[in-house]
């Protein structure tokens, strides 16, 4: 594939873990691009929060295109201050410019519920949503993730009831 979006990606992050996300031999995305013997995927990856206090967990962009931009932004109400906060979410994005669909924005991230009291969902796709529309003069913009909206719920309604998106499952 040109573009892989991931979420959830782990990496130890307890006792001994000193390195920064990414350069820890646990990280999920270096496994895999090992594995593979990656040659050809550029890497874009942050972490978001730490996971049951041990792992911390983030989002990746692997793209074949070198990246024109690159960026992480936290979507949730509550940020960095505090990285054992596990509900905190932060979404990576990139731009591309591909040989055959011109220049695309690709946003990874993993939300929150829709009912959540403290985290809401719908709080986190409007800025998503916002962070989005904010680059101009590009065609195609792909938000992927683990939005935790199964569809047919309100939040999966709320979606495509409030902007130009379209499911592609």
């Amino acid at each position: 594939p040109d573009a892989i979006c991931l979420q959830e990606v782990g990496e130890w992050g307890g006792d001994g873990a000193t390195a920064g996300f990414g350069n820890h031999p646990s990280n999920a995305v270096n496994q895999i691009l090992e594995r593979i013997s990656n040659k050809q995927y550029h890497v874009f990856m942050d972490w978001t929060h730490y996971g049951w206090q041990v792992w911390k967990e983030g989002t990746a962009l692997l793209t074949k295109q070198a990246p024109l931009y690159q960026e992480s932004r936290y979507i949730s109400k509550k940020s960095d201050n505090d990285l054992r906060y596990w509900k905190s979410r932060k979404a990576t994005h990139v731009q591309i410019d591909t040989p055959n669909s011109g220049k695309i924005k690709l946003f990874s991230t993993h939300t929150g519920w829709w009912d959540d009291k403290d985290e809401p969902f719908k709080f986190q796709f409007q800025r998503l949503a916002q962070w989005a529309n904010e680059t101009p003069n590009v065609e195609t913009t792909l938000l992927c993730g683990d939005f935790n909206q199964p569809a047919s719920t309100v939040g999966y309604q709320y979606i495509f009831n409030n902007s130009d998106y379209q499911d592609l499952y």
